[in-house]
């Protein structure tokens, strides 16, 4: 995804939305079963992680795409 976003559109990172899931997100915790909210604080555990030991991207469920626009960006099909 990185490579394919940095062609297309300019410079490219990536960063971690959650773990065990699709679109996990904190502010939905008092919503959940006890169960799941196990696994949510733990999704989050990882993804604060992921900020200093960025390998732990590689494995998230979900992951946010930041590009940038480059002028110079040549379209690549």
């Amino acid at each position: 995804m990185k490579k394919k976003f940095g062609d297309k559109i300019g410079k490219t990172t990536i960063s971690v939305d959650c773990y065990f899931g699709l679109g996990l997100q904190k502010a939905d915790v008092d919503l959940m079963p006890p169960e799941l909210k196990l696994i949510m604080n733990l999704s989050e555990v990882l993804r604060s992680i992921s900020h200093k030991l960025g390998i732990l991207k590689y494995v998230a469920d979900s992951v946010y795409v930041k590009s940038i626009r480059s002028n110079c960006v040549q379209n690549v099909e």
